[in-house]
């Protein structure tokens, strides 16, 4: 839906390989997955964090996981938003 929108985007399969993708591209948005291989989406949003250069990067953590205590705690550890995937059989 982005790219159809006219933007360009990067896919990983790592929290390390998007720290690298992230750092290098110095995205506008990122939308990290909770649940990432190796390491917590909320791990990875807090290094994202850390990071001087991404510091203003807009972070939209998602999951298919729509449960409260899985949407809020994103929030409270500095995500700007949260969207549940739809999954599709």
């Amino acid at each position: 839906m982005l790219v159809e929108a006219g933007h360009r985007g990067s896919a990983c399969t790592s929290a390390e390989e998007g720290l690298e993708i992230a750092t290098s591209e110095h995205p506008g948005i990122l939308m990290p997955d909770i649940y990432l291989p190796g390491k917590s989406g909320i791990s990875f949003t807090l290094e994202l964090r850390s990071c001087n250069e991404l510091r203003n990067t807009i972070i939209v953590s998602i999951s298919y996981d729509d449960s409260e205590s899985t949407t809020v705690a994103p929030l409270k550890t500095s995500a700007d938003g949260y969207l549940v995937k739809l999954i599709c059989p």
